[in-house]
């Protein structure tokens, strides 16, 4: 398991500042990054064509022909995430509660009363939440060194993180699936993501 971060932006377009684009005032977590505690991460690119036949251009006439197809859509990159919430803390420090966040120094996330809570189950609406708002979002470790995907997919822009210029993917968040089992401690997820390209 390892700790990957994601900040909503608010910024409707990737690009340099002078590009047009304009902060969105729908943001996720108030634009403070979000610590994911992830056991996956799946990157796959599709190949850029439209498979749909060209309706009439196969004949059967003698031998069989195939389908044209139309070499016309982008099938962009998807980032799949895969993570993982605690619902119970230690049960012999601190009795049956629900844990706690402290990853990378992240104490404290924005709730859907827009307070700071710790409480690591909180992080749901947030994910949720990513999936709604308009702004692309920043998808990175909390790192710069080449020992990572991101790194080695990522870029640096002049939107910096944290005050660091990390490789970042750039992302927009088509989905999100949450799945509890009755009788255990654990909440998995999946997180959905598809790069967009930036400027």
């Amino acid at each position: 398991m390892t700790t990957i971060y994601i900040k909503d932006t608010g910024v409707i377009k990737p690009g340099e500042e002078d590009s047009g684009t304009y902060p969105s005032a729908d943001i996720t977590n108030a634009g403070e990054e979000i610590p994911l505690k992830v056991i996956q991460i799946r990157y796959a690119r599709g190949i850029a064509f439209d498979n749909t036949p060209v309706a009439g251009s196969s004949t059967s006439v003698g031998s069989y022909k195939d389908a044209r197809l139309n070499f016309v859509s982008i099938n962009n990159p998807l980032i799949t995430l895969k993570g993982q919430i605690k619902t119970k803390g230690d049960l012999s420090s601190s009795g049956n509660a629900i844990n706690q966040i402290t990853e990378g120094g992240t104490t404290s996330i924005k709730n859907d009363e827009n307070t700071d809570t710790s409480n690591e189950v909180q992080m749901l609406f947030l994910l949720d939440k990513l999936s709604k708002t308009k702004g692309y979002k920043e998808l990175y470790y909390k790192e710069d060194v080449a020992n990572n995907s991101i790194y080695g997919l990522g870029v640096k822009d002049n939107h910096t993180t944290e005050g660091a210029a990390y490789r970042h993917l750039h992302v927009r968040v088509k989905g999100i699936d949450i799945t509890e089992t009755p009788g255990t401690s654990l909440i998995s997820w999946n997180l959905i993501c598809e790069l967009d390209r930036g400027e």
